[in-house]
């Protein structure tokens, strides 16, 4: 399984829009152009991106702000992070702005228009990717066991991603999901991905097999999911450091992310560590599920009763007879399981009538 880096290039003006696409597209880059504030902010929600560069001013932004700075603060707001790496491209380059770019937004590098040159300019952008990205887009990936990317990625929920505006964000996290094992495995030539509990074909949690140059690695088990979910696991993990099953020390190989995921890579021994906590998870389903049958069953049954106290107060002034014709009526619709309670119940509301 093979890829392309991506970028989005955010530039106004058709000349450097037709010189940076086609050299970086040279270069083997897939290049998508934004000319504008909201073609960007669209793009930005539509696909994955490994590297924007970014023109500081926009034309439709120059009479407010500096838009490029403004696309900064929204990449942020979207929650993708160091997920996408940023490059600034000006002619209008101040200290000041390039102080904030490199702080505030963690941009990878800042290069002025005006002294550009194309070799260091392609330099810039395959450093980038070496150094801040490391994407093994040449990995060889294998599924295995009825696994795939596309039941792996429909394992994660996407309500808990929070990308408001995206039209195909199950397509998004199928190529993020590649991208991920991509860089977890930036080393390795190829990957064997096994499902832990055979037959499960939409987990969250695999068991990997790398190999390297020809050479089979230790197998690791890799979690991944929304990440904010991972990062927290991974801070939780690393607050509560040693974990030991069966006396081997579980450990944490690697954590990476894309805009939207996250994945931690664990030893081998962390299979039984996390086995005993999905056994966990699943009895705690099991009894909320309990929980929700017994006050299912409370509320069919009050609201049973309730029916019957209405139709009992309706019939009343009836004969005897009408009341009991309607209590049968009412009692074929409860389950078997509730129908002698009902029947004491309406007996007991209808002795008054009995009496009488």
């Amino acid at each position: 399984m093979t890829g392309r880096g991506r970028i989005l290039y955010i530039e106004d003006e058709r000349t450097w829009q037709d010189l940076v696409e086609k050299i970086l597209a040279q270069d083997g880059f897939q290049v998508d152009v934004a000319s504008s504030f909201d073609v960007a902010i669209r793009k930005l929600k539509e696909a994955l991106y490994h590297l924007a560069i970014i023109d500081i001013r926009l034309l439709d932004y120059e009479a407010s702000d500096v838009s490029g700075m403004h696309i900064l603060d929204t990449i942020d707001e979207l929650g993708f992070g160091d997920g996408i790496e940023k490059m600034m491209m000006t002619a209008y380059a101040t200290t000041e702005r390039i102080r904030k770019a490199f702080k505030r937004y963690n941009v990878a590098d800042f290069i002025t228009k005006d002294a550009l040159e194309l070799s260091e300019f392609r330099k810039v952008v395959r450093e980038i990717f070496e150094r801040r990205v490391q994407a093994n887009f040449g990995l060889e990936i294998n599924p295995t066991g009825g696994l795939s990317f596309e039941n792996m990625a429909a394992a994660i929920p996407v309500e808990s991603l929070q990308l408001p505006g995206s039209s195909n964000l199950v397509t998004r996290v199928r190529d993020e999901l590649v991208d991920l094992f991509q860089r977890l495995f930036y080393s390795a030539q190829a990957i064997v991905i096994h499902p832990i509990i055979p037959g499960q074909r939409a987990p969250r949690l695999v068991k990997v097999e790398p190999a390297y140059e020809g050479e089979r690695g230790e197998s690791v088990i890799v979690k991944f999911g929304g990440y904010c979910e991972i990062e927290a696991e991974y801070r939780e993990f690393k607050a509560t450091q040693p974990r030991l099953i069966n006396g081997r020390p579980v450990t944490i190989h690697n954590l990476r992310r894309t805009p939207l995921l996250g994945g931690i890579v664990y030893d081998q021994a962390s299979s039984e560590y996390h086995l005993a906590r999905l056994l966990k998870d699943f009895e705690t389903l099991l009894q909320e599920r309990e929980q929700i049958l017994t006050t299912l069953s409370e509320v069919e049954r009050t609201a049973q009763l309730g029916q019957l106290a209405l139709d009992i107060a309706h019939e009343i002034l009836q004969p005897v007879h009408g009341i009991l014709l309607l209590a049968e009526q009412s009692l074929k619709k409860a389950d078997q399981s509730v129908r002698e309670q009902n029947l004491a119940a309406i007996m007991s509301e209808a002795k008054p009538v009995f009496d009488t």
